[in-house]
């Protein structure tokens, strides 16, 4: 019962300390019973996603004597796609991991960043702006915070961590109190006393359950990005204490101060790997270069099963990288871009 009560009271918390990840409790699955016969069904987790923020919350609970199954649908580390940017941990983030006892591991393969390098595509001159806050954040690619935390939770007694599992839907077996997940392949996992939801913003957790899905709203931002990488660190851009972002000129004919239709990222990524860049773009950008607009967004109705794995399908099969533009063709294309709005930039 003393372990029934730590879940239910510290369960949200440890959520929130982590990302702020989603939650279902079937509460009459998991309760005190008051006659002294009955005894608590000891918890039996299941996390759904196998990300920064479901490994987290394995460790927090693992501290506390609660047996967790992470689901990972991905079999393989995705090193190279729309997950592989670098990320930059502030202070809740930091705490989180130092929480799980992650911080120091992370810390190893991070760089820490104190400042944010403006940087004018034109001249190449660059303008240091600290941080306000009076401790450094952390800079790491999420491939390799994946790494650090996942090493930490597959190494404890009561995490067990199931790649290449694929969820469908949560389902409520109200006969025995409990939770069923329903995986791609058929395959039905039932008695879990807690499902949690870690598996990003298509999250078929949330999507189980239309009370819970309901008090959700998606909101889809205009714009768009394009990820690139380096292998070699431009001149200039030695620094690792601070994040770089490159603006191209002001457009004179709109009279505004933001920069026209996009901007650029760059990190460097951990151990010498290079360096990361995101080409922000807004949707006015597809005025300009129409080539680089890439399709809607997909909706529920397109697609079955969302997730990182849809939209990397999707770039791949109707975006700006088509039967009709090569790979070649794109990155000529992109650096004809760099080359007119960023010629300081281009040149190093």
């Amino acid at each position: 019962s003393d372990t029934a009560m730590q879940l239910n009271n510290n369960l949200p918390l440890l959520l929130s300390l982590s990302f702020g990840f989603l939650i279902i409790q079937f509460s009459l699955a998991f309760t005190i019973r008051t006659s002294p016969q009955q005894h608590v069904q000891h918890p039996s987790v299941m996390i759904i996603g196998g990300g920064p923020g479901g490994l987290l919350v394995s460790i927090l609970l693992n501290n506390i004597g609660i047996d967790t199954t992470i689901l990972e649908e991905a079999r393989e580390p995705d090193e190279w796609s729309s997950k592989s940017y670098a990320m930059t941990l502030n202070e809740r983030g930091k705490a989180a991991l130092d929480r799980a006892g992650c911080l120091e591991s992370v810390m190893r393969v991070g760089n820490e960043k104190v400042c944010s390098y403006f940087v004018d595509g034109i001249t190449g001159g660059i303008k240091t702006i600290p941080r306000k806050e009076s401790t450094p954040s952390l800079g790491v690619s999420r491939p390799l915070l994946v790494e650090c935390i996942e090493t930490i939770a597959t190494d404890l007694p009561h995490v067990t961590l199931r790649k290449g599992a694929g969820i469908s839907s949560i389902t409520e077996d109200k006969e025995k109190r409990l939770l069923q997940v329903h995986l791609q392949d058929g395959t039905v996992i039932p008695g879990a006393t807690h499902v949690i939801g870690a598996d990003g913003k298509w999250s078929k957790v949330r999507q189980s359950f239309p009370s819970l899905n309901s008090q959700a709203n998606l909101v889809s931002c205009t714009g768009f990005g394009v990820l690139m990488f380096g292998e070699t660190i431009p001149e200039g851009f030695e620094k690792k204490d601070g994040t770089y972002i490159i603006f191209p000129p002001a457009d004179e004919e709109s009279q505004s101060s933001t920069p026209p239709g996009f901007y650029v990222i760059a990190s460097h990524l951990p151990n010498n790997g290079g360096i990361s860049l995101a080409m922000v773009c807004t949707d006015s950008i597809g005025e300009k270069y129409p080539w680089l607009q890439p399709e809607a967004d997909p909706k529920p109705k397109d697609l079955g099963t969302f997730g990182w794995k849809d939209e990397t399908s999707l770039e791949k099969e109707k975006s700006i990288v088509d039967a009709h533009s090569t790979n070649e063709d794109l990155a000529n294309k992109l650096e004809g871009i760099f080359q007119e709005t960023f010629p300081a930039f281009h040149a190093v």
